[in-house]
């Protein structure tokens, strides 16, 4: 409160802010050099607004596309000055300077729960695994049973396979052998109590150039081996 001529005149910024209300006008560069360093120097020990500020950075390249004319128009709309009071005009200056702050907040939570729920929409869409192109079995005695299914892709081919009755133990490995002759290892996995495999890998070459897949043991002992049929 100040004196005057007239009597006491209220403070033209009216009850004092809250810091944190502060946060929104900051963020969006409203604030004036002073207010700014004080908010400053209170984000130093706040870690609540220091989170808060981090959290909300990225919304100034939102409001980038949004027109300086629209934006105002959307968020302020007009209102009718008090004329010919001065005490009046302060009061109504320093409610809405507080009103527009609290307003600079809010837009920019708002912006924050649509950047969240936009989120939410545009997350990952799990996407079935393809058909395999070419499948085969192999199965004995024991229940050891392996399937196996080949996905042509233009980079080579993507193997699939699940098994059931492997060792409980150790490391396997799964091996491809071209029409060359030439082996390579394409995955390795751990041995599980259960028996059970399930595998997806891929090699450079086309399934065409495949002659055959084999599962190996930690000995490089072979435990299955599906030849695929020349012209495949």
């Amino acid at each position: 409160m100040s004196e005057g001529q007239g009597g006491t005149v209220p403070d033209a910024g009216g009850p004092r802010d809250h810091p944190h209300e502060l946060l929104g006008a900051y963020l969006l560069g409203g604030l004036p050099a002073a207010e700014r360093a004080e908010f400053e120097s209170h984000l130093d020990g706040c870690t609540g607004c220091a989170a808060e500020l981090a959290r909300l950075s990225g919304l100034t390249t939102l409001l980038d596309a949004v027109e300086p004319a629209d934006a105002v128009a959307l968020t302020f709309p007009p209102a009718a000055v008090p004329a010919g009071n001065p005490t009046q005009l302060l009061t109504e200056l320093g409610r809405r300077r507080r009103r527009s702050r609290l307003r600079a907040g809010g837009l920019a939570a708002a912006l924050a729960a649509a950047c969240l729920a936009l989120g939410v929409y545009l997350q990952p869409v799990l996407v079935p695994a393809p058909r395999p192109d070419e499948s085969y079995s192999v199965a004995d005695s024991t229940g050891l049973r392996v399937d196996l299914g080949l996905v042509h892709k233009a980079w080579g081919t993507e193997l699939t396979l699940q098994a059931a009755q492997l060792p409980h133990e150790g490391a396997l490995s799964l091996w491809v052998t071209d029409r060359a002759g030439h082996t390579e290892r394409v995955c390795s996995w751990g041995a599980t109590p259960a028996g059970r495999a399930k595998i997806t890998t891929a090699t450079a070459l086309p399934v065409p150039q495949i002659a055959n897949v084999a599962v190996r043991d930690a000995a490089q002992r072979q435990v299955a081996l599906i030849t695929m049929p020349a012209g495949s």
